[in-house]
């Protein structure tokens, strides 16, 4: 095909091969292949070579199908050939042509053939052909058109499609030779004659051949410039299909007279030198295509002929026969030539059989002149191979000419192929004509066979008479074989017999090989004869000694012996008679015998050894592999052939045939040897008690060398066996014992590896009385050498495919077992025993198989039976005919033994039943349980006493599970099969014709779409008809395909997770019902499987990455509510699961599905877009498919290496592609988290034991390790292929005997093999940390106060094993080379490593691109050590995917205040944010001022006031709080302060308009609000500052457009409550307290809120704020804000942890807004109302401990009190007396005040207080210290802390922004011991102990106490 085509040319003939399977085809199919053809109604019609395959896959389709839709294609075909002469070729220069023919030809050829063939109006095919073919003849043959035409598309496209259309039409002429109506023929015939007149005239012919040859010598070489050769050729042929419907005689006449004309005009212009004088000159030029030409003309001129002319045309063929243009030279271009002058004197011959004599001595002078031709030939057949080109020829030839070789060489040259050409013709025209005339005229064979016997009277060395000679032997040879004649049979063979080696000569062999041809195709008596004449060759070749002379006559025998045997090759090979065959076997078996007894006289003579005449032996080899492979099965007749198969063997072990590899001998005599052990008969002792001491003995075969033989004889059987406790046994064994288990062994070895090998012929050696009763033990030999191959056997099994013959020999393997099990001789007992368990041990699922439990329940029935018996008899054995190999079983003699057989059988069924218990299919318990009763009642009455067969709890469980899952209830079953049942019956009793099929599926469809289009529904009516489905598929006859996928694709209608269960549920009810349906089921379900990869849903959603709380958005989506529907393929996994483990061992294309699921659902290699889900959710059904995988791997069921290798790296991959995202806390249930765990638990078991399965990788001797690279993919080392399968586990265990048999050392795994060993043992090391400390991580989460994990000190001598400080580089460049990601997974996991931190760090900057789009590795490249230094790379940073404001702002402090690219990359990322985000981080953005080199931070702003005006607002009043450093606004910040009074100069002369009114309005009216604390600060204490306070917010009117609180940016002011006016109790200052009346706001709407037209009827609240004055709020700002972060990070991982956040905002220095915690009262404010305790305001408050009331109020008491200890702890926030504590009226506790944090403590900072407060009260509340609740308490507290550990350095940049304000908290490292508390450096296990740990500390902690009563003495505070 044209490059780059075979792939649409492949597609498209699938395509016609699939419609043409179909009974009917709709149009529109085919139209679409149509579509692609050629369109024959535009002008001009245009091919490309794409059309091209389209017509030609068109015409494949219309003549398959018979010429369907005739109609529509047969109609286009038919417009096709008419538009040929004018198609307009659309072809590349490389695409003229396809596989050196053109595509005109074939084209135009096919549609021709394919109409002709199919299509019904031949009258019309004939017109239009005859048509097209004139016009085209008219184009070719007219001068004036060729010479104006485009001489390119002549020469490539009309010529070629004119020549192919006349090939279709000869083509189907030949194949059909009624060619329809007489005047359809007519038109061709006319059109033939017409045309091939005008062509043989010579004039024509003349100018037409030069016209064409001035054409194409524009473009040489081109082979049209033959085309009238060519075109006359075709029409010759058309016209001998023709000829018998031509009645026109005349014109007949005038055809042949024109061919003779041609033939001699053709002859002289090819041969001047005959030319006639009144023949035109012309050049001397001949050709292929001449000589084509000449050869078609001498056939159709036979054809034409009549006797008149019979003499005449006799010589004229001898004469064109004989001609050549040198005498002295052979013309090989003429041989087609005369092979065609004998073919027509035999033809013309057997048409006039009168001129027979006439014939007869053509014939002899060609073969016995000899013809010059055939002496040329010769002389040239006898010189060095020339080239065949015809300019070298005649040098060549000349120059060699004299030059002989002594030995002809083994590549025959262009001569001797020519020479072979031509005389087999003349003999095949010799013998047709005497086998015509044979039974009238017998004389005339006799007559040749005299003249050819007289040539071999005189044999000399002259080429003349070599010819004759070898002329003579080939005719004798084909006259014996071609006539039936015996007794002209036997005179040939008599002249052979008496020629042969008398003397010997150069026609020995040629006359054996015509022998050879005798016995192939002659009768049974010349058999015989040639047979007994081979044997006297060989008997005389071999002389009896080498000391005697060797004669010639010897010398000639010998080498026609291997001529015979080399014959006898040939006769194995092609004789067809099976009798035949089997009478040559013994024949040749004598044979071999006889030569080795003559070599040991000859040996014995001359004192030679014996191996030093194998050779004379092991030619006899090859034959033996020949015969042995034609002859179907060995028949022994007789004891004669048994023993010749015993001598046989015994002498090529003397010999050492045995053994492969020797270099002494050649790999084809091993193969002989190998060839006659697949069907030798077994060895053994023929019945004969004493056959091994004495028969053995005094076997004539191996009489001598027994001594110097017999010990390395002794070895070797010790070497083989491998058993040193049976060496005592060997080296007593004699010579002829030694050879006899030689045999044996090396029969079964040979044979073990052979295809459909049993071993259970194995048992006739240990049954074998001569072998049982020998005394020297050599029956322990054969048992181990028999035991020894049966587990060759079993491996080799292991390797087949998994079909059902497989099943059935392995059922049928046990099976026999079982029977031989219960043998009458112990020793048989226990040798079936053993290899029993060897079968189950290797292929465990025989233990629940049905046909082997019935097996055991049958024969355990029989044994009873025997027991029972009375009819048997004392000491009797009887055999009891069983239905299982060997047919057979014997009962043994006496009745104790067989008690004693039923007992240990009972006891082996017992502990089959047992084994079977513990690991069958959870389907198979039931089964297994019902045998079991089975055995106890047959056994019920004998004493025998049974282990107990429980099956064990954790089974049970399953099972349970998996019935719960997989099976709906018996009733519900048969319910839903009686409905099926119940209308097929009815409606067959009324004889009624209805399609149940459609109304199942129309019913499952309606139900499906009811349920999309209400998907809360019930789907009760999807169940119901899932289930009918089900049923009908169980029910009907045949499998009725679109119910299958019906009922297989239900999930991917309706994904959800009772539908998947109730699906699972009846896909498994099918494939129990109907076993036969399992693999089309399975089929169409991982076709529904392959679906929901390809669109993405379930465990294939694509993982939507969560906002991370640094985000610092008011929208953050808990991980949970983005978490993909994984259930319903959990259910699906564990169906698949269930599937494989009953299909593993049973069914190979099963298996083939199953690795087709993986091959095509994980990629070979990690992307940055995953195919499974990586979200925390999907990690369980993950792991169960990817253990799937691993058990399709483990089981030993995939043979092929390189599919198992593929498949253990995506595998791999997609593992190590979970860990490419970062770490994720679980979001769902403690008992989901806990299941998935023990998901993971399974899987690192399981992955733990693949190491021993790496360890068996082979990879190919011929890779160097230079080959081996390391990719940035998943693959590692690549893979390696030699572009062959890769060693199976059969081939090597075989490798391994034949090494010990043939002692060859073989080479071990190269260094390539340890390599990528070592690399994959790393890779799952490396795995199997990652799954470790994954399991770590989620039992820490869900059991959170627990010490271990399950399995967890095997996990972790694993990791102290294998993971040291040294061993962390190797495995993050290993991580390196999986994934970039999977190395920054393994350095966010393991922080405490410095070398993990070195290699991350390096990684990252080496190859910074491959980590743009992962945030978490910046950090490891702008360290603060690279930006100091300027680091090149850091310009990548450019590039980065943004990071997070909180992380961007990162990068302004005074770390990286030198660099420029940290500021640009922090700018960008922060304004690629919507500017809302940055509310909560507006301190940190005016703090950020303080470090702004380079004017970022600025550009910051000032984007920010364009854009959001709310957020500008906040930052104004945080720049007016930060410009001062006192509290009065006295003291100005000299770092910061005028630059930030210069930017709120900036920022307010950049409003205008809209932004300038908001502005002023919310500015002035939060002045008149503030301003009522300066008015009510001169008014002391009481009623008047109270009442002044009234009065003055009295007099504050909100603005009807959006102002609002601004600690509340989110909501509106619409009104006040004026009666809310509250001054605070102060000292020296005046605070106060209002409530406003506030309405929901989006902040980006606040600026056009309009109160007069919103609706103020919903979202309206009221809101407190307190009003401080003369009070630094910035700490408690951070303490918030950081609060609000912890709270941020609980959501995220859906921890249900309360904390209240309430808002602060400075406005200016010493003033700011507070809110007000609503629904609250401090502790001290309750203490004073009532002495009573906190637990007992509970129960006051809610109700008693159990009532409800006080149930959900301590539950929401323990989220808040675990909130906060967290908090206080983590903060270090101090001054924690009840003053500062408050609980709401719904039990949660909240924390106020937060003065002192970090290093700052009441009492000058002494750090009085405890981390936590836990006082008595509020563990009383919780229960106590050992109560659930408290324990709860405990889980949250540890949860949390692990929940907020990932952002310790987000909150260390929260604060370390903040230190320049120089406030109190900032002391004495503050941050560095902060950072420390996080514990960032110590795995979550450590964490989650040091949280307890904190708890334990804190508990009841008596300084708690203690501050409380200080506070109560100092402050009157309540405690």
């Amino acid at each position: 095909m044209a490059h780059g085509y075979q792939f649409y040319e492949s597609s498209l003939s699938h395509l016609v091969e699939s419609l043409v399977q179909l009974p009917e085809v709709p149009w529109s199919q085919l139209q679409r292949i149509l579509s692609l053809c050629p369109r024959v109604d535009v002008s001009p019609c245009t091919v490309s070579i794409r059309q091209h395959i389209a017509v030609c896959a068109a015409a494949d389709y219309f003549a398959r199908s018979g010429g369907k839709h005739e109609e529509k294609l047969g109609v286009y075909f038919v417009s096709l050939v008419k538009s040929i002469p004018r198609l307009n070729w659309n072809l590349s220069k490389n695409q003229i042509q396809i596989e050196e023919e053109y595509v005109s030809f074939l084209l135009s050829s096919k549609i021709c053939r394919t109409l002709l063939q199919v299509y019904n109006n031949k009258k019309e095919v004939y017109s239009c052909l005859t048509e097209c073919i004139q016009n085209l003849l008219e184009t070719v043959k007219n001068d004036d058109l060729v010479k104006e035409s485009d001489s390119q598309k002549l020469l490539n496209f009309t010529a070629p499609a004119l020549l192919g259309m006349i090939d279709g039409l000869i083509t189907f002429l030949q194949l059909t030779p009624e060619s329809g109506p007489v005047d359809t023929c007519s038109e061709i015939i006319s059109l033939t004659t017409s045309s091939l007149l005008g062509l043989l005239n010579s004039e024509t012919f003349t100018t037409l051949s030069e016209t064409w040859l001035s054409v194409s010598k524009n473009h040489p070489p081109h082979p049209m410039e033959s085309l009238p050769h060519k075109l006359l050729t075709k029409l010759l042929q058309l016209l001998r299909t023709q000829i018998d419907s031509i009645e026109d005689k005349d014109l007949l006449l005038d055809i042949f007279t024109a061919i003779q004309t041609f033939i001699e005009v053709e002859n002289a212009r090819m041969y001047p030198k005959f030319k006639q004088p009144n023949i035109v000159s012309r050049s001397s030029c001949v050709t292929p295509s001449s000589i084509s030409v000449l050869c078609e003309c001498l056939d159709v001129t036979t054809l034409l002929i009549t006797e008149t002319f019979v003499y005449q045309h006799y010589q004229k063929l001898n004469n064109l026969f004989s001609t050549s243009v040198n005498l002295k030279t052979p013309d090989l271009l003429r041989v087609p030539l005369q092979v065609s002058c004998v073919k027509n004197i035999g033809l013309l011959t057997n048409r006039f059989p009168l001129f027979v004599d006439d014939a007869m001595e053509i014939y002899k002078q060609m073969l016995f002149g000899p013809s010059s031709n055939l002496s040329l030939l010769h002389i040239g057949s006898c010189l060095e191979p020339v080239p065949r080109s015809s300019d070298h020829q005649t040098s060549n030839f000349q120059r060699t000419a004299y030059i002989r070789r002594s030995n002809r060489p083994k590549a025959e040259n262009v001569y001797t192929k020519n020479l072979d050409i031509l005389r087999k013709a003349i003999i095949s025209s010799l013998i047709s004509v005497i086998s015509a005339v044979h039974e009238t005229n017998p004389q005339l064979c006799q007559g040749f066979l005299s003249s050819a016997s007289n040539q071999l009277l005189t044999i000399g060395d002259q080429d003349n008479q070599l010819v004759i000679s070898n002329n003579a032997v080939r005719v004798l040879g084909a006259i014996a074989t071609n006539l039936s004649d015996f007794e002209t049979v036997k005179m040939v063979i008599q002249i052979f017999r008496h020629k042969i080696c008398n003397p010997p000569s150069h026609l020995d062999t040629q006359m054996i090989k015509q022998l050879g041809e005798i016995m192939l195709y002659g009768n049974d008596k010349s058999y015989a004869e040639v047979l007994s004449l081979f044997m006297q060759i060989s008997s005389k070749a071999f002389p009896e000694s080498k000391s005697n002379k060797d004669t010639a006559e010897h010398h000639g025998y010998r080498h026609c012996s291997f001529t015979v045997i080399r014959t006898l090759e040939k006769v194995c090979a092609k004789l067809d008679s099976p009798q035949r065959l089997q009478d040559l076997l013994p024949w040749l078996l004598e044979v071999f015998v006889q030569r080795s007894l003559e070599m040991q006289k000859v040996c014995e003579r001359e004192k030679s050894l014996l191996k030093d005449q194998a050779g004379n032996l092991g030619v006899l080899l090859p034959v033996f592999a020949i015969l042995m492979g034609r002859i179907e099965k060995v028949e022994i007749v007789n004891t004669r052939i048994q023993r010749l198969f015993r001598d046989f063997w015994q002498i090529c072990v003397v010999m050492n045939f045995v053994t492969r590899g020797l270099g002494q001998y050649t790999e084809e005599w091993y193969a002989g040897v190998e060839a006659v052990a697949k069907k030798t008969p077994l060895m053994s002792s023929m019945g004969a008690d004493t056959f091994l001491q004495h028969d053995l003995q005094y076997n004539s075969a191996l009489k001598l060398e027994g001594n110097a033989q017999e010990g390395e004889f002794r070895v070797a059987i010790s070497e083989y066996l491998h058993a040193p406790e049976l060496n005592a046994i060997i080296y007593r064994m004699n010579y002829g014992q030694c050879t006899f288990f030689l045999s044996a062994y090396h029969i079964e070895l040979m044979r073990v590896s052979q295809p459909n090998y049993t071993c259970y012929h194995l048992f006739h050696y240990l049954q074998d009385k001569g072998i049982q009763k020998d005394k020297s033990g050599i029956y322990s030999c054969f048992e181990h050498m028999c035991t020894h191959m049966f587990q060759l056997h079993i491996d080799d099994v292991t390797q087949q495919s998994r079909d059902e013959s497989r099943q059935a020999h392995l059922e049928s393997l046990a099976q026999f077992l079982l029977v031989k099990f219960n043998h009458c001789v112990k020793k048989i007992r226990l040798t079936a025993d053993k290899w029993l368990s060897k079968l189950i041990d290797k292929f465990n699922h025989l233990l629940w198989s049905e046909e082997v439990l019935k097996c055991l329940a049958h024969l355990t029935q029989e044994l009873v039976k025997a027991v029972k018996s009375t009819t048997l008899e004392q000491g009797i054995i009887r055999e009891v005919v069983v239905p299982y190999e060997p047919g057979t079983m014997n009962i043994a003699e006496e009745v104790h033994e067989r008690q004693s057989m039923l007992t240990d059988f009972s006891r082996r069924f017992a502990a089959i039943l047992k084994e079977s218990l513990k690991f069958a299919p959870l389907e198979k318990l039931e089964k297994l349980q019902e045998y079991e009763d089975q055995l106890k009642s047959a056994i019920k009455g004998f004493d025998i006493t049974l282990e107990d067969m429980v099956v064990p709890m954790d089974r049970k469980m399953e099972h349970k599970l998996y019935y719960n899952f997989s099976q709906n209830s018996a009733t519900n079953r048969s319910k839903f099969y009686g409905h099926i049942e119940g209308m097929k019956s009815l409606v067959h009793f009324q004889g009624a014709q209805f399609n149940f099929g459609g109304m199942i599926l129309e019913k499952m469809e309606r139900a499906l779409t009811d349920w999309k289009n209400n998907p809360t529904g019930s789907i009760e009516a999807i169940e119901e008809s899932i289930n009918h489905t089900a049923a009908f598929l169980i029910c009907e006859e045949k499998l009725n395909r679109k119910a299958l996928r019906a009922l297989c694709w239900v999930p991917v209608t309706c994904f959800t997770t009772e539908s998947v269960r109730i699906a699972a549920s009846c896909w498994e009810w099918t494939v129990s019902k109907r076993p036969e349906f399992e693999t089309q089921l399975l089929m169409e379900n991982i076709a529904a499987w392959k679906w929901t990869v390809n669109h993405r849903i379930g465990l294939f959603a694509p993982t939507i990455p969560c906002k991370r709380p640094v985000v610092t958005d008011n929208k953050l989506q808990e991980l949970s509510s983005l978490a993909p529907n994984c259930e319903p393929h959990r259910i699906w996994i564990r169906f698949l699961t269930q599937r494989f483990e009953v299909i593993k061992y049973k069914s190979a294309k099963q298996v083939e599905l199953f690795t087709s699921l993986f091959h095509t659902t994980l990629p070979l290699t990690a992307h940055n877009t995953s195919i499974l889900s990586n979200h925390i959710s999907a990690i369980g059904p993950r792991f169960e498919f990817l253990h799937l995988g691993l058990r399709l791997l483990q089981n030993d069921i995939i043979s092929n290496e390189l599919n198992q290798s593929i498949l253990r790296e995506r595998l791999y991959t997609a593992i190590l592609d979970y860990f490419c995202v970062p770490m994720q806390w679980p979001c769902y249930t403690t008992a989901e988290c806990l299941t998935d765990v023990d998901v993971l638990n399974k899987f690192w078991d399981t992955l733990f034991h693949d190491k021993k399965y790496l360890k068996s990788i082979l990879v190919p001797t011929t890779i160097s390790p230079d080959s081996i690279q390391m990719t940035n993919g998943m693959l590692g080392p690549n893979m390696f292929v030699d572009g062959t399968n890769s060693p199976s586990v059969r081939s090597r265990s075989l490798s391994v005997e034949r090494t010990k048999a043939n002692s060859v050392v073989m080479k071990k795994t190269s260094k390539i093999g340890d390599y990528k060993s070592k690399y994959h043992l790393k890779k799952r090391n490396l795995i199997l940390f990652l799954i470790h400390h994954e399991i770590e991580r989620l039992f820490t989460w869900a059991q959170p106060l627990s010490d271990y994990a399950p399995n967890d000190e095997k996990k972790t001598n694993f990791v102290n094993k294998n993971f040291s400080e040294k061993s962390w580089t190797d495995y993050m460049h290993l991580a390196w080379t999986c994934h970039p990601k999977v190395a920054l997974s393994l350095a966010l996991r393991v922080r405490s490593s410095e070398a993990v931190n070195r290699s991350i760090r390096l990684f990252v900057k080496s190859a910074p691109a491959n980590f743009y789009d992962c945030v978490d590795a910046l950090p490891f490249l702008a360290t603060p050590q690279n930006v100091k230094h300027d680091l090149s790379q850091l310009v990548h940073m450019l590039a980065w995917t943004p990071a997070s404001p909180l992380e961007a702002l990162t990068y302004f402090s005074k770390e990286y205040v030198e660099n420029a690219i940290t500021g640009m990359y922090a700018l960008q990322s922060i304004q690629s944010y919507p500017c809302e985000t940055l509310l909560f981080l507006v301190p940190q953005i005016v703090q950020a001022i303080r470090h702004d080199a380079f004017g970022y931070v600025r550009q910051i702003i000032y984007w920010i006031a364009t854009l959001s005006p709310i957020v500008t607002h906040q930052i104004i009043w945080n720049m007016k709080t930060n410009m001062y450093l006192d509290e009065e606004a006295q003291q100005i910040d000299p770092s910061i302060g005028d630059t930030l009074n210069e930017y709120i100069n900036d920022i307010k002369s950049t409003m205008s308009g809209s932004f300038l009114e908001f502005y002023s309005r919310e500015f002035d009216f939060f002045d008149s609000v503030t301003e009522v604390s300066s008015i009510i600060k001169p008014f002391p204490k009481g009623p008047e500052r109270n009442a002044e306070c009234l009065r003055a917010l009295a007099e504050i009117k909100p603005n009807r457009f959006g102002t609002y609180l601004p600690s509340n940016p989110d909501s509106v002011i619409i009104g006040i409550d004026y009666t809310s006016g509250k001054p605070m109790q102060s000292a020296a200052k005046a605070p106060f307290l209002a409530t406003f009346i506030v309405k929901d706001c989006e902040v980006t709407e606040m600026q056009r809120f309009d109160s007069t037209k919103a609706n103020l009827q919903v979202g309206v609240s009221r809101k407190s704020c307190i009003f401080k004055e003369g009070d630094d709020l910035r700490q408690d700002i951070l303490a918030l804000q950081i609060i609000e972060f912890f709270l941020k990070a609980f959501q995220s991982v859906g921890l249900d942890v309360y904390l209240k956040p309430y808002r602060v905002v400075a406005t200016a220095p010493g003033s700011g807004v507070i809110e007000v915690v609503p629904n609250s009262k401090t502790r001290d404010e309750l203490g004073k109302k009532t002495d009573e305790t906190l637990y007992h305001h509970f129960i006051k408050t809610y109700g008693d401990e159990n009532s409800p009331g006080f149930q959900n109020a301590r539950e929401n008491f323990i989220k808040s009190m675990a909130g906060y200890s967290i908090v206080t702890w983590l903060l270090q926030i101090k001054d924690r007396h009840n003053g500062n504590i408050m609980i709401s009226n719904t039990g949660h506790i909240i924390h106020i005040d937060f003065g002192f944090l970090f290093e700052s403590s009441p009492g000058g900072n002494m750090g009085f207080e405890p981390d936590i407060k836990l006082t008595e009260e509020m563990i009383q509340i919780m229960g106590g210290s050992e109560s659930a609740p408290f324990k709860r308490f405990s889980e949250l507290v540890v949860r949390g802390f692990l929940a907020v550990r990932p952002y310790c350095e987000a909150i260390c940049t929260l604060v370390s922004l903040m230190m320049g304000t120089n406030l109190p908290c900032f002391r004495d490292d503050a941050l560095k011991k902060m950072r420390y508390r996080f514990q960032p450096h110590i795995s979550d296990r450590d964490a989650a102990t040091h949280a307890k740990s904190m708890i334990q500390k804190n508990l009841l902690n008596k300084r708690t106490v203690i501050y409380d009563k200080i506070q109560y003495y100092q402050n009157d505070i309540t405690h």
